[in-house]
């Protein structure tokens, strides 16, 4: 049965539904009122199962706003009308509002929620159904980690590998890979561990196509750890089937994930016809300076070639399968000294205040438009990070300030176009000033109807009957430099809603789907779909 609940994602009332709906372990999809995914034709739904006085909520600051005769014609309007009206303005709605098979809920009424979920399974039930079909297995977390995924990314968590320390997290990877044949090599870039392992199906080419599974088994620190539910590295699965700890969404759930699809691939398919590496970094959430980079930059020295790579990072919003990044903007950083003349702050006219020289071009730097993006990437950012002047004295014009800025852009621009249009500011306003530049990623963009592409979201259509969609916003991630090699990358992996915050945690469903859909994806690439 297919939940959903509507409403607004700051309202109380809603946040309290969502915490029951989570508790009780019932899968729902959340549609925020000022999202796209919120369609006139649901409130036309609804008005198939009930009255317009059951939606309206009259006790709302928008209700009570309207005239009589406003309210009046409101309620007398065509239901195409009434919808597309409410749609518009939608905090005249009573809030939340439940959306069952069974029926409507508005408001939260956990009696209500109770009586028409009923006969919804949980979480847990759906993954004890899922693991043991006959019912002849108590319920229990252990049972969950019966599940060869689940299991691993259980012992992935309790290593606390914080960058950029593997703490033996990639050996322990390849003892699961290695009674299948695959060649490891470890490669070391100073405190950097790197797993580089290949599998060649039997009588495969060098010319056969090459798939890799790109991630991390490096966290980033947990934060205080006395605010932890659990603690951070304890793989707990829960009671509701939550697998908690730090790097359980990002990503050694992933990893688990990989290692479980391609023993289970090969050992069904042995001459599929190709290649299967995984290549696993401890510096992703550090300087990713000698992780992978480093590992794509050797293999490139070799004449390695990579055809496809799929990279684990959590890229799902509100459900696993909602979103796949088939691409990702470029990230560069510039460092600017504007040079002025320190002196006494009563004096001005013996010294040059380089915070006043810089005011008006960091004003047209921040109100530039570097371009309007494309059908595939939003238009170019551009960001302050950090501006520091002065020494600290109330009475002392400083010599120098410093500005940081970053610029999240698409395949629109260059480093050489921003890098141009910057100095021609930073000149017109005659500053005297050093800048230094930092490119830590160019845009990237894999095709939509490329083989890659197509393999992942027809296998998370097939396993999910969700139709992804395609995304190259948010951040970077390793898969900039494995895009640079000429191979179509893609990045898809769990939700991406506790990632870096205290309580990590995701749904030990997610990862038994995941693993089926990396799995099914292998097929597709090799077998055919």
């Amino acid at each position: 049965m297919t939940v959903r609940l509507y409403g607004l994602s700051n309202c109380d009332q809603v946040r309290k539904a969502r915490k029951w709906l989570e508790a009780e372990g019932i899968a729902f999809d959340f549609i925020d009122f000022r999202k796209a995914a919120f369609q006139p034709q649901a409130i036309q739904q609804w008005l198939t199962q009930t009255e317009r006085n059951a939606i309206v909520n009259p006790a709302s600051k928008g209700w009570k706003a309207l005239s009589e005769s406003e309210q009046a014609a409101l309620m007398a309007q065509t239901d195409s009308d009434f919808s597309m009206a409410l749609h518009q303005q939608p905090t005249l709605i009573k809030r939340p509002v439940l959306e069952t098979e069974k029926g409507l809920v508005f408001r939260f009424k956990p009696e209500a929620y109770a009586d028409v979920l009923k006969s919804i399974p949980t979480t847990w039930q759906r993954l004890h159904g899922l693991l043991f079909p006959s019912g002849d297995r108590p319920m229990t977390a252990a049972t969950l980690s019966d599940h060869p995924a689940l299991a691993l990314a259980q012992k992935l968590i309790r290593i606390d590998s914080v960058t950029p320390d593997d703490k033996g997290a990639q050996p322990l990877i390849q003892s699961e890979l290695a009674e299948l044949g695959f060649k490891a090599e470890t490669l070391q870039y100073q405190e950097v561990t790197n797993l580089w392992t290949v599998h060649s199906a039997s009588g495969a080419s060098d010319d056969a196509p090459v798939f890799v599974f790109a991630g991390h088994t490096d966290v980033v620190p947990t934060g205080p750890i006395d605010q932890w539910e659990h603690d951070p590295f304890s793989g707990l699965i829960d009671a509701q089937g939550w697998l908690h700890g730090r790097g359980s969404a990002d990503m050694k759930s992933s990893v688990a994930a990989f290692v479980v699809a391609c023993r289970r691939f090969i050992q069904n398919f042995p001459d599929y016809g190709g290649h299967i590496a995984l290549l696993i970094t401890s510096d992703e959430e550090g300087p990713a300076i000698h992780g992978t980079k480093a590992v794509v930059e050797t293999l490139q020295q070799r004449g390695q070639r990579l055809d496809y790579c799929l990279v684990g990072e959590p890229t799902c919003s509100q459900q696993l399968g909602d979103v796949i990044k088939n691409g990702r903007r470029g990230s560069m950083t510039g460092e600017v000294r504007i040079n002025g003349i320190q002196g006494h702050i009563a004096y001005p006219h013996l010294a040059r205040n380089p915070v006043h020289e810089l005011a008006p071009a960091l004003s047209e730097l921040v109100g530039t438009e570097w371009d309007q993006g494309n059908a595939n990437f939003p238009p170019t950012s551009f960001q302050v990070s950090n501006l520091h002047a002065g020494t600290g004295a109330t009475n002392v014009i400083p010599g120098h300030c410093d500005l940081m800025f970053n610029f999240r852009f698409s395949t629109e621009q260059t480093p050489q176009t921003l890098q141009e249009q910057v100095t021609k500011i930073l000149d017109r306003h005659g500053l005297d000033y050093d800048v230094d530049w930092t490119v830590s990623g160019l845009p990237f963009e894999t095709p939509k109807n490329g083989e890659l592409v197509q393999a992942v979201s027809q296998a998370i259509e097939t396993h999910t009957g969700h139709q992804p969609e395609h995304n190259t916003g948010g951040g970077t991630s390793d898969g900039r430099f494995i895009a640079q090699t000429g191979a179509q990358v893609l990045e898809f992996g769990p939700l991406n809603a506790t990632i870096h915050k205290i309580d990590e945690r995701v749904a030990a469903q997610d990862i038994i789907d995941l693993t089926e859909i990396y799995y099914q994806t292998l097929r597709n690439l090799f077998i055919g779909r």
